[in-house]
Formats: structure tokens, sequence, C-alpha cells
């Protein structure tokens, strides 16, 4: 017979969010070295330098990696305090759930975030059929439309923190 599994205590959608923010993790990434490749080798029109000697193009490269960094933190953390407690023993509270959820909900917003400044660093490279950086652009925003991840769930993740019923279904 197999053991039970104590993370099954979990509803599926707050166990999935942290999986879909690995795969959009791995996609920032990914945008963030192609832009880095991209940025050495082309120089922009009317420009002598190339793309990364422009200030924009360090900043939004600066602030795409720290905001997949706190995304990956704020997920790796959450989700290690709630699975944890969880796996020894605990039931996953109506809290536990709202703060796997925020994670979640919060951390897809900062990768869309980061590969919206990379696809904007990028300028014109990054919007052709084929180019990875549109290909990176267009996979993290359409895994950001999953139920799991959806903004929508602010919503009742607010309600449930200022003590008020967040309505059915599950969190």
């Amino acid at each position: 017979a197999k053991p039970h599994e104590p993370l099954a205590a979990i509803s599926l959608p707050s166990r999935l969010g942290a999986s879909l923010i690995a795969v959009g993790i791995g996609i920032l990434r990914r945008a963030l070295d192609e832009l880095t490749a991209l940025a050495a080798a082309k120089t922009p029109f009317a420009s002598t330098r190339p793309l990364r000697e422009r200030a924009s193009v360090q900043i939004d490269v600066a602030r795409a990696a720290g905001l997949l960094e706190g995304a990956r933190a704020l997920v790796q953390t959450t989700c290690a305090d709630v699975f944890g407690r969880v796996r020894a023993g605990a039931a996953p509270s109506v809290a536990d759930l709202a703060r796997l959820r925020l994670a979640y909900v919060t951390a897809a917003e900062q990768l869309i975030r980061g590969v919206d400044l990379v696809r904007s660093a990028a300028g014109i490279s990054a919007i052709f059929t084929g180019s990875p950086l549109e290909r990176c652009w267009r996979d993290l925003h359409a895994v950001s439309q999953h139920f799991a991840l959806s903004s929508a769930h602010f919503e009742r993740i607010g309600k449930i923190r200022l003590g008020l019923d967040p309505g059915p279904g599950p969190i």
C-alpha cells in the first residue's frame, strides 16, 4: 500500500502554484540570458555603442533580476513554511492557504513585470515571431493566465486577511 502524502491535504491549486511559478522563473531567467547576449552584440540604430552600455538597459536588467529573485524567494519561503508544517502533521489552515495563494499571485505579477522590462530593453528585436525573447514574453504571459496564478485571487485573500468570508470555492 502506498503511504498517505500529507500534502494531499492542501487543495490542488494551492500546491500547483509553486510548480507554475518555477516554470515562470525559468522563463524569466532565459529571457535575461537572451537579453544579455543580445545587448552585447546589438548596436542600436543611430548609436555607436552596444545596447548593454545604455543606462536604461542596465537598470531594466537589474530590476528584472531583482523581481525574479524576489518572486523565487517569496514562493520558496512560503512553501517551505506551510508545506513543512503540513508534512509534520498540521492541517492546513485558511490562513496557510491564503499565504500560499498570495505568494503565487504576487510572484506571478513580479515575473510578468520582469519579462516586460526585458522585452522593453531589447527593443524591436524582442517583438519578432521566432525571437527567443518574444517566445519568453509570450510563454510567461501564458503561464500567468492559469487559474492558480490569477490576480482575481487578491480579493479573496484580502477578505481573509480582513476577517471576512472569502466566499465559496477552494483557496
